[in-house]
């Protein structure tokens, strides 16, 4: 349980600093991303919610090899990080009702395409009966999940025939 304060500071700093948006390659995942100068914030974020944190270092232009943006001069180095998708749809939730108007319709328009691509994995992808026996999908027990012995996520299996769901 995430204290009021913690997450009053959580809805201040990325009303400033982050963005709610939608990425890959069908662009339906959600995502929220926040970068900082000060490492200490966005460290804050990482502690709190995983997720991915890197140091990206800017460059100016000019006499000086390679060029990030429109820049010139000395650049500090800049911390980014982002959240996985359910934690992006969990804080996106929890800090709605704290943001100002801008950011609401942000975070409003992921939720949109998030709600209407979410469910049943073949469903987010527009099929709703199994490729290999032509069973339902969507109804009750239809799809099984599978975790990977790898730890990297779960698969989608037909629970009538067995056939990974999405496999071409």
């Amino acid at each position: 349980m995430i204290p009021m304060s913690e997450i009053g500071w959580i809805a201040g700093f990325l009303e400033g600093e982050g963005y709610f948006t939608l990425i890959g390659r069908t662009g339906k995942t959600p995502r929220v991303e926040a970068g900082q100068v000060d490492i200490c914030p966005i460290d804050r974020l990482y502690d709190r919610f995983g997720g991915r944190m890197w140091q990206e270092h800017r460059v100016g232009t000019g006499s000086d090899t390679g060029v990030l943006g429109r820049f010139r001069g000395n650049r500090q180095p800049y911390w980014r990080w982002y959240a996985g998708p359910s934690e992006s749809i969990q804080i996106m939730m929890t800090i709605w009702p704290l943001v100002g108007t801008k950011r609401r319709e942000e975070i409003e328009k992921v939720l949109e395409v998030w709600k209407e691509n979410r469910g049943i994995g073949a469903l987010a992808v527009g099929r709703d009966h199994c490729k290999n026996c032509g069973s339902d999908l969507t109804a009750e027990g239809g799809v099984r999940w599978i975790s990977r012995t790898d730890g990297k996520g779960r698969r989608k299996w037909c629970t009538k025939c067995g056939w990974q769901v999405g496999r071409p």
